[in-house]
This record gives structure tokens, sequence and C-alpha cells, in this order.
């Protein structure tokens, strides 16, 4: 009777610890996804770019509460920390709230790369 006993508490620790183990994969592989958020500018070409930022905003371009001016070198690459709002982008001054060349825009968790 001792011996059933010490068994089943055997097979009882094995299957909580696999459980356990499982939850804990489960749980590292829901931390390890990616962040939907910020949009990486990746420069291709031989020459810096600067590259003009908006943000905040799901409405038009125009009217985004966060601005930033990027000066991204030849080759390298980088990442505007918009959350989860695209990013409008124009590669001249901005002129008030409009871009000369037009607004690009790119989703958040999307790379915008220029050759």
């Amino acid at each position: 009777m001792q011996q059933v006993f010490r068994v089943k508490w055997v097979l009882a620790a094995a299957a909580l610890c696999t459980a356990l183990g499982a939850g804990a994969l489960l749980a590292q592989d829901k931390m390890a996804a990616p962040a939907s958020g910020g949009v990486t500018i990746q420069n291709d070409s031989k020459h810096a770019i600067v590259v003009f930022a908006r943000y905040g905003s799901e409405g038009s371009c125009e009217h985004a509460p966060n601005q930033v001016e990027l000066n991204v070198a030849a080759g390298a690459s980088s990442t505007v920390d918009s959350g989860s709002s695209k990013v409008c982008i124009c590669l001249d001054i901005p002129d008030r709230n409009t871009c000369p060349t037009g607004w690009a825009q790119v989703k958040a968790g999307g790379k915008r790369v220029f050759h």
C-alpha cells in the first residue's frame, strides 16, 4: 500500500513539473515576441540622409503631435519609438505642417529602406 502511494505521489510530482515547465516555456515565448511599436529607417545609400518624422496620431500626418529629425548615416539605420502609431516621414524640411514631397507613411513595427 505504501509503495502504491509513493508511485502515485512521484507521478503527480512529475506531471506538475511538466505542466510548470510547459507554462514557463509558453511565457518565455510570449515575452520574446517582437513588439509592434516603432518604425525602423534603413539607409542603404552611399550618402547620409536626413529624415523628418511625425507620429503619435492615427489621423493625418500634418496633425501628428510628435516630431523628430533623424540623421541616418550611409549603411546605418535608426528607429522612431512611436509605440503603436504609424510614422509619417519626409525627406525635405517640412513647411509648417506640409511635406513638399508628400508624407510617406509606415505602419507601426514596419521598416522603410532608402536606396
